[in-house]
């Protein structure tokens, strides 16, 4: 009997934790690693990005979206970006009387982004590439939780928070040929929220880990691997898949996605004007 006692606090935590739906603040956008030569390519891209979709417990949940992005090389190592971010996404919990935290939670992401940065062959190599990008972005982020409390009584609660972002990401491109490029990115993304507007108590903020979402901002590695390749007859055009992850840098935990993935079709207006010639 004194042993189960003693092993009563690990059950009781283990329950908890078993119960806990995490509240996301963040989730990884695709990343803009454009394939750029010669001044004038470009990239007019948009890709379809998720990492997750079905049923779990019986409660549908989804995480998907599209990012639109633009890239200009305004000489033969100088490079403009613009991206620009949507993410739809739910998750949830049971709705069981037992149960701490049962909540249905819907997220809304939106970020607009623009930089730049230099490219330029790796030892004069035809086949390798380096370029580093950095960019600024601003948007915002909300999620509305519905369920139920510890006293088994519906609830509806929502956060919004505005968020001002930088980025700074270096990348290495091995051109196999002129048709099938694999680029390796290393984003880092700070991330400031600010102006939250909610109606969880104080107590619930500390329970998902909202509670110091201002205080300091929060910092993400994101390293992706991009596959690119376009087709000989139709050298204008390329296709895109992306595997992005995200690490959270930042001493102070917050609860966040860690995997995307990008599918995505893009077009070189440069080289469509040649071929259209």
């Amino acid at each position: 009997m004194l042993k189960l006692r003693s092993y009563l606090p690990l059950f009781i935590a283990v329950f908890l934790c078993s119960c806990y739906s995490p509240r996301y603040i963040y989730s990884p956008s695709a990343a803009n690693v454009p394939v750029l030569n010669h001044k004038g390519d470009s990239k007019l891209a948009l890709y379809y990005s998720g990492s997750s979709f079905g049923r779990k417990e019986e409660k549908f949940f989804y995480n998907y979206g599209f990012d639109a992005e633009v890239a200009y090389a305004m000489n033969k190592h100088w490079a403009i970006l613009f991206n620009k971010y949507n993410r739809y996404e739910k998750n949830s919990g049971d709705f069981d009387a037992l149960r701490l935290d049962s909540a249905v939670i819907i997220y809304k992401r939106s970020v607009t982004e623009i930089g730049g940065g230099y490219f330029t062959p790796f030892f004069d190599s035809s086949h390798l590439s380096f370029q580093f990008m950095g960019g600024l972005g601003i948007g915002k982020f909300s999620m509305h939780d519905n369920g139920k409390d510890a006293a088994n009584q519906y609830y509806s609660r929502y956060h919004e928070v505005g968020i001002t972002k930088a980025f700074l990401q270096p990348a290495l491109q091995v051109r196999y040929s002129k048709y099938f490029t694999t680029s390796f990115a290393a984003r880092f993304s700070i991330l400031w929220y600010h102006g939250i507007k909610t109606n969880y108590t104080a107590a619930e903020q500390e329970s998902f880990l909202l509670n110091e979402l201002t205080q300091s901002p929060k910092t993400f590695w994101e390293p992706a691997v991009i596959n690119s390749f376009s087709l000989k007859k139709l050298p204008a055009y390329r296709f895109e898949l992306q595997f992005d992850f995200a690490s959270l840098v930042s001493s102070r935990f917050v609860d966040y996605r860690s995997v995307n993935v990008s599918i995505g079709a893009m077009v070189d207006l440069s080289k469509l004007k040649k071929g259209h010639k």
